[in-house]
């Protein structure tokens, strides 16, 4: 592991132009949130008919015998998903009997790292301290070298001699009936699996590999030539990697029981057309026909609540970028920019809220009237509230410049020390009467 740092400054002009270039971005953000957030309903309601549409037809078939009657129909069908299959990975020979093998290919890499520091400066500017890191770690995806801080010494592999890959059965059967290439895709209920050690590993890489544990090491330092095995120079990838060495390990998806809703289509399966979608539904487990429907709301409600939360994100992201000149401008004086941020960063999620709310009633308006009215007025509250609290930061804020306005600050009547005269605003009234005291005169 190495590290060095950095240290950067940027002036106000700059911070502030990137910052004008950044409302641009943040609009469309704004713009595209509300997008997002109407298609995300419309979705979800289309979703929710069609699994109505398709439950008021579905039927449960017996998977021990195709019935041409269903054909066409949205069946639902239980049993044990078997293949007779040897499924093998081409390029290291690993082989057995299995739905599906999935194999994963890791390079030992350089990776960077960076941790910035950031400072604001009087009139501005800000400096910045970037710390990089680099360090040797096993990663599946490459790590280009080329965009390091500093590549002098860091040089990874442009590519690899094989990749992670998946390797299905062909024909995978429920009884009488076959999955679908889609269907066996989908199949979950994978497990580890651990090569053979005395696996016969193919020719081009018996010389360059090493079965220990789980993992197949394979030798592929850059410009190092095979191992000759008893010689002085022999190297374990497993015990010693080098950058550009692999490291290979497998999961299987053995025979399991399974639960298919779908449409019949000769002995196979389709989705099921419906006038709001499509159903094809799998599950790695045996489930009833009601079982199968209740997921699939159940997966529905979780999407769409994803969709809201990036549409949600993406509006309050946006007003913050908007917003984002005010602080910057600011910012001459460090705490006022750090003030004026953590302001505006509360009133672009203050805004967000309501309008995200407002946005997911108007959609259900059109899908579902009764709802959106209640939306409606949920957002409407929202909004009524995030008002109050914008307004009554603005208030605290002019209230300390003084005035009579509400919430205006407003000194403790503290009694003083008897040895100290108290001083007072009012003349209190004489003994006797309200009568006002009397001016003394000249």
């Amino acid at each position: 592991m190495d590290s060095h740092s950095v240290t950067t400054t940027e002036s106000w002009g700059s911070r502030l132009g990137k910052s004008i270039v950044g409302v641009g971005i943040g609009i469309l953000l704004f713009l595209g949130s509300f997008a997002v957030l109407y298609a995300g309903e419309g979705r979800a309601v289309n979703r929710a008919k069609a699994l109505n549409e398709g439950q008021s037809v579905a039927i449960t078939v017996g998977s021990d015998a195709v019935d041409a009657a269903n054909e066409g129909k949205l069946v639902h069908t239980t049993g044990r998903a078997t293949t007779e299959e040897t499924v093998t990975d081409p390029d290291l020979g690993v082989a057995l009997n299995s739905l599906s093998l999935r194999r994963r290919v890791e390079m030992y890499q350089w990776t960077e790292s960076k941790k910035e520091q950031k400072r604001q400066n009087l009139g501005g500017s800000e400096t910045t301290v970037t710390t990089y890191t680099y360090n040797k770690e096993w990663l599946e995806k490459l790590e280009d070298s080329n965009d390091f801080n500093n590549p002098n010494g860091h040089h990874n592999p442009d590519s690899k001699p094989f990749d992670t890959g998946r390797f299905n059965a062909e024909a995978v059967n429920v009884g009488a009936f076959t999955l679908s290439a889609d269907q066996i895709n989908r199949l979950g209920g994978a497990e580890e699996y651990t090569p053979d050690p005395a696996l016969e590993l193919p020719e081009a890489w018996r010389d360059r590999a090493t079965i220990a544990g789980k993992y197949i090491y394979v030798r592929n330092a850059l410009n190092e030539p095979n191992r000759v095995p008893g010689s002085t120079n022999e190297r374990d990838p497993a015990k010693n990697p080098q950058v550009g060495d692999l490291r290979v390990s497998y999961e299987q998806v053995p025979a399991h029981d399974i639960s298919v809703l779908a449409s019949q289509v000769g002995s196979s399966f389709a989705p099921h057309s419906v006038k709001h979608g499509s159903i094809d539904e799998l599950a790695d487990s045996t489930k009833s026909l009601e079982e199968m429907f209740t997921t699939a709301r159940q997966e529905n409600t979780i999407l769409t609540w994803l969709i809201r939360l990036v549409g949600f994100l993406m509006m309050a992201g946006g007003l913050a970028m908007v917003f984002g000149p005010l602080s910057v401008l600011t910012s001459v004086l460090p705490f006022m920019g750090r003030i004026v941020g953590a302001g505006t960063g509360l009133a672009a999620i203050l805004i967000a809220a309501p309008l995200s709310v407002l946005t997911i009633a108007i959609a259900w308006l059109r899908f579902r009237p009764i709802l959106g009215i209640v939306l409606l007025a949920v957002a409407g509250f929202l909004g009524y509230y995030a008002r109050g609290k914008i307004a009554a930061r603005s208030g605290g804020a002019g209230a300390s410049a003084g005035g009579d306005s509400v919430g205006a600050y407003q000194p403790l009547d503290v009694d003083l020390p008897s040895s100290t005269p108290r001083s007072s605003g009012t003349q209190s009234a004489p003994p006797g009467g309200n009568e006002p005291p009397k001016k003394k005169g000249f």
